[in-house]
């Protein structure tokens, strides 16, 4: 009777091995199975078992499947993450290659280009409020007085090659193109602040030169233009000019005295004796002393012109 008993319980132990024996041999398939078909197949293996009623032993393959599934997930997670960061590491090196480029390397100062003085460059001497000339001056150009009409002196006494345009219609034009070349040449951009010294003595190359008061000349300013004969110099001064007596400005290599350009804030003078080149350009009044020269032009956009013995000619 005992082994009667023993015998019909054999089975169902055996069975309950049964799915054991199913989870054994899905693990040791695993490895060898591409990723994700291992998991799929421990899940279809343990779906029997739930049938059976061996729940617990069927919850453990599909946890089983659940985490195999989470840890392949991660994995691609982090691969993305990674791939991510090496591109976001490797993005940067183009900007600042681009950014640097400007920095590379200064370069000089352009030379600035001479100013259009449109009719008023055939005027050798224009004023606003009169212009006067005495002491038998010579002036080559035309002479030319706006919005005042005043112009005293001329034939016999002061001699002139070029028209007289007293108030007119020319004078004015003259007036209107000399007020924007005097805006021109304060626009332009100062390289070399000569503020304190002497023009005197000095040899400047082509350039912005500028002082931020009055400026003075006593002895040679020299001009240099290296060869270039369109080499431009402009003078932006702040308020007055005055030079000494017999100074003197020297053009050399090249360069013109019509591509010179004084700018002056307020009034010129020329001194006795000195002999002076380039185009005055000056807001207020321009005086040429007994004895001094101008190869250039006297022009003022606010006040008068004074010639007094002087010999006065456009430049060439």
């Amino acid at each position: 009777m005992i082994r009667m008993t023993r015998f019909p319980q054999i089975p169902s132990r055996l069975a309950l091995l049964a799915p054991l024996a199913v989870l054994v041999a899905a693990c040791g398939s695993a490895p060898n199975a591409p990723a994700g078909t291992s998991t799929g197949s421990a899940g279809s293996e343990a779906s029997p078992v739930v049938a059976s009623g061996q729940v617990s032993t069927g919850s453990a393959g599909s946890d089983a499947a659940a985490g195999a599934a989470s840890a392949q997930a991660s994995t691609g997670s982090a691969g993305s993450d990674a791939s991510e960061g090496a591109a976001s590491v490797q993005a940067p090196t183009g900007p600042p290659d681009s950014d640097a480029s400007p920095d590379s390397g200064a370069s000089p100062a352009a030379e600035a280009p001479a100013p259009s003085l449109g009719s008023a460059s055939t005027f050798a001497v224009l004023g606003a409020s009169t212009v006067t000339c005495a002491n038998l001056s010579a002036v080559t150009g035309n002479v030319g007085v706006s919005p005042g009409t005043a112009i005293t002196g001329f034939d016999p006494g002061c001699t002139i090659t070029g028209t007289i345009h007293a108030g007119d219609a020319v004078a004015a034009q003259a007036q209107a193109d000399l007020a924007i070349a005097y805006g021109a040449l304060s626009a332009v951009a100062c390289q070399h602040n000569l503020t304190g010294q002497d023009l005197g003595g000095q040899t400047l190359a082509p350039g912005v030169y500028c002082f931020d008061t009055t400026a003075g000349l006593t002895g040679a300013l020299t001009l240099d233009g290296g060869g270039d004969s369109n080499a431009t110099w402009i003078f932006q001064i702040g308020t007055a000019i005055t030079t000494g007596s017999s100074s003197s400005v020297v053009m050399a290599g090249s360069g013109t005295p019509g591509n010179v350009f004084w700018h002056v804030g307020s009034s010129a003078t020329i001194a006795i004796g000195a002999a002076f080149q380039g185009n005055i350009l000056a807001s207020a009044s321009i005086t040429l002393v007994s004895g001094s020269s101008l190869v250039g032009r006297a022009l003022a956009l606010n006040a008068a012109v004074t010639s007094d013995d002087n010999a006065v000619s456009l430049p060439q």
